[in-house]
């Protein structure tokens, strides 16, 4: 027994000094509040590896949930997502490496730590549970509106027909726009050195190749058109494009 406890130490000795405890997660956020409207407070802490991969552990009271955002964590705070009832909610976020901004929302029930929502964006929260996402998409600023589901206490997306783009550019090189989308009827043929305003895109074109998404042009003569971004965005200069 003697023996047994003695290699036992020896190997918590080894273990101490081949990886210490400075290489493991460790806590870099922390506050107090109550989060259920129970009158207590409770503890939250925030922990995450010196990796900085975006790997996260977040304990309320006695119970932790284990999450990862796609940079490391710069925040954690706590929100009221909707001030009409008892819940306050935790933020963890990250602005990435470009302004890539990305939360991850968490709300407690007193036992039990549940996910609100993921989203990748930049959040504003209203307090009357509705959430205002912005989130940069190539060249322009997509707004999104969140609702708090008061029973699932989740966050849910409210669509839109339309993302209004609303960004300026001048054509270098004459390109074609079209009477619809995925149109083959051409409605004019965009000249050198005019101006345009890139209006709005479908909501249905934000697929993972940005290039594929088809957008309504309006001329500097004020026609309506539309053009894939793939044929145009090199034939045009003024956009604010992401790094």
């Amino acid at each position: 027994m003697k023996l047994q406890l003695k290699i036992t130490s020896v190997v918590a000795c080894l273990i101490t000094v081949l990886y210490p405890s400075s290489l493991f997660a460790k806590p870099t956020f922390s506050t107090k509040a109550d989060l259920n409207g129970d009158g207590k407070v409770e503890s939250i802490s925030l922990s995450q590896s010196r990796k900085n991969d975006g790997n996260f552990t977040l304990k309320i009271g006695d119970s932790a949930v284990t999450g990862k955002l796609h940079d490391m964590v710069e925040d954690m705070r706590v929100v009221d997502i909707d001030k009409k009832d008892q819940f306050k909610e935790i933020a963890v976020y990250t602005s990435g490496p470009s302004d890539d901004f990305a939360y991850a929302l968490f709300w407690y029930d007193g036992k039990h730590i549940h996910k609100v929502a993921q989203i990748g964006g930049s959040l504003t929260f209203q307090g009357n549970g509705i959430v205002i996402n912005r989130n940069f998409v190539g060249f322009w600023v997509a707004v999104d509106k969140y609702v708090l589901n008061s029973k699932t206490r989740t966050l849910n997306l409210v669509p839109q027909e339309f993302y209004y783009v609303g960004e300026n550019a001048k054509v270098i090189k004459s390109f074609p726009i079209y009477m619809e989308k995925k149109s083959s009827t051409v409605l004019a043929q965009l000249r050198p050195d005019s101006k345009l305003v890139i209006l709005l895109t479908y909501p249905s074109a934000r697929s993972n190749d940005i290039f594929d998404e088809w957008y309504l042009i309006k001329t500097e003569s004020g026609l309506l058109g539309w053009a894939r971004l793939g044929s145009f965005y090199e034939l045009v200069s003024g956009l604010n494009w992401a790094d």
